[in-house]
């Protein structure tokens, strides 16, 4: 017999390792079934069956933009004296509650003397600068300045321009944002709530709640139609309309010779209102009575200082800083203020939160939020959206929130708040883990056999909010329908080992719900049992799953 050759010694070597591969693969498969079915026993000797049912009930859902941040106290005041003041003894210190008339500090009354006379010499020399100012001619018209709308005329053709501006301030006024506004009584209105408003002439006309603020509700209402000056009612409260955003047109000498000004007209900025003979104006006369303002506002609160003894406080708040004594120094120009201390009115704080880029479009001005505040307790607080920065920084944006300031409110504690941006009252509601989904659909299960353990009855649905633990089904169930599902994860033990379950791993059968078997090798792409089969099984071999 012929000796094999070295090619069929291979190939028989090929064959028997081949055939050891086969039989190790082989005993690894049944064990992998072995261990299959040991594990599904012992989850359902553990917890008898993995499937739950749940009714579909009905009920009201919402969704919500979250944040937090940090209490800050809005309209905060500067309490100020003139830099040319000395001030002798201050009576109290940060943190301090004080009531509105209380002194806060003594002032020198021999320098608020000084200043007096000071300011009186420079309101007698704005007013020789102005007289000789008066004699300039510059200008035999008066043009809008600015685009607006004629909301008020008060001269008329002959009149004397002095005259005017004594009995009205100006010659006309322009309204410049669009709006007329209204105060009222708040009562229940809110801001960006839209309301009706009448005038006197019974017309109606759409206004929107600007702000609320100390009761006070501002109404703001288009400039197109309404006057100022005419009485408007919304519901059973009433005010006067005032122009919400005036400019005052103004003149200083001559005689009106034609007024080309209109009650309701649109106007733009080079638009001539008024021609004037007999002028006498000049372009550095505006400036001067600027000037001449400033040092009138000086001169009175002088005036208080001197008749008070020192700086008292306007109204009753917290005194969040006050300066030491050591750290004032007298200057030489009154026009220049020295802050004292900054007063918390108390009334009025403000929280901003982050905000998704996903989320931002859904918030409005005038939102309600609900906030909460931990340091203070659990109770629910009502503010407003009063801001919103859409500048964004990857992806994040802001919103400011007002409210009320409560007892044992501070600046510094944080605040959660919670928006609603839609909500649904009478929704059928189903837990959301009860709901599977792939790429393009939502399904239940509405059926399960017991005997088998399997489920059934697929079911596409229609989805609309959720919030995370339940989601709206708007077609697809009715309300009393059961739906059955397994919990998406499910711990367990076998074998004095910890086991994790992900997905439907009862009743539904296939090894690929045990993570790691795949018939591509490797790990597989289900989650699965944690750790799953290391290696996975080789290429080519049929998933044995079932």
């Amino acid at each position: 017999m012929a000796k094999p050759t070295k090619a069929q010694k291979r190939k028989k070597t090929v064959q028997r390792v081949i055939a050891v591969i086969a039989v190790v693969l082989l005993v690894l498969l049944a064990g992998v079934l072995y261990v299959r079915q040991r594990v599904r026993r012992s989850v359902t000797a553990q917890s008898g069956s993995n499937v739950k049912s749940v009714t579909v009930t009905t009920g009201a859902i919402k969704a919500t933009v979250s944040g937090s941040g940090t209490l800050e106290s809005e309209d905060v005041i500067d309490l100020t004296v003139p830099s040319t003041v000395k001030v002798e003894k201050l009576y109290a210190e940060q943190g301090d509650a004080v009531q509105a008339g209380d002194l806060l500090a003594a002032v020198n009354t021999s320098t608020v003397l000084t200043s007096l006379s000071s300011v009186q010499d420079s309101l007698d020399s704005l007013d020789t600068q102005l007289q000789s100012a008066a004699k300039n001619t510059v200008s035999s018209t008066v043009s809008a300045g600015v685009a607006g709308r004629v909301k008020a005329v008060y001269a008329e053709a002959g009149d004397n321009v002095a005259d005017v501006m004594y009995d009205h301030g100006c010659l006309a006024e322009l309204s410049l944002d669009g709006y007329l506004a209204l105060n009222i009584d708040a009562g229940s209105l809110n801001a960006g709530e839209t309301v009706t408003v009448m005038t006197s002439d019974g017309k109606t006309w759409e206004g929107t709640v600007n702000s609320v603020k100390g009761g006070t509700a501002t109404v703001l209402v288009s400039d197109d139609g309404p006057m100022a000056g005419d009485t408007a009612t919304v519901g059973a409260q009433s005010g006067t309309l005032y122009i919400h955003a005036p400019l005052k047109v103004t003149g200083y000498a001559g005689t009106l010779s034609t007024v080309s000004a209109k009650e309701n007209a649109k106007v733009s900025a080079s638009t001539t209102l008024f021609t004037l003979k007999d002028t006498s104006d000049s372009a550095k006369y505006d400036q001067l009575l600027e000037q001449r303002a400033d040092y009138e506002e000086l001169y009175q609160k002088l005036v208080k200082l001197y008749k008070d003894g020192g700086l008292v406080a306007e109204q009753s708040g917290t005194l969040e800083t006050m300066v030491s004594l050591d750290d004032l120094v007298v200057g030489t120009d009154p026009l220049t203020d020295t802050t004292l201390a900054t007063l918390d009115p108390g009334e009025t704080m403000s929280v901003t939160i982050s905000v998704d880029e996903t989320d931002i479009l859904s918030l409005s001005m005038g939102q309600e939020v609900s906030l909460t505040v931990e340091s203070v307790g659990d109770e629910h607080y009502v503010g407003t959206v009063a801001e919103i920065d859409t500048t964004g920084t990857s992806g994040s944006y802001s919103a400011k929130i007002t409210l009320d300031r409560k007892k044992g409110m501070l600046s510094g504690m944080t605040a959660k708040a919670e928006v609603t941006i839609q909500g649904v009252d009478n929704a059928l509601l189903l837990p959301a883990e009860a709901i599977r989904k792939t790429s393009s659909t939502a399904y239940v299960y509405t059926a399960y056999d017991a005997e088998t353990d399997t489920l059934g009855g697929m079911t596409e649905v229609t989805l609309g909010l959720t919030n995370g633990s339940y989601t709206e089904i708007v077609s697809g169930l009715s309300e009393g329908d059961t739906v059955y599902y397994t919990p998406k994860e499910q711990t367990f033990t076998f074998g004095g080992m910890t086991f994790t379950t992900s997905g439907d791993f009862s009743g539904m059968g296939g090894m690929s719900d045990m993570g790691g078997m795949s018939d591509r090798g490797g790990r597989g792409d289900k989650s699965g049992m944690s750790g799953g089969m290391p290696g996975g099984m080789p290429s080519g071999m049929p998933n044995m799953g079932g």
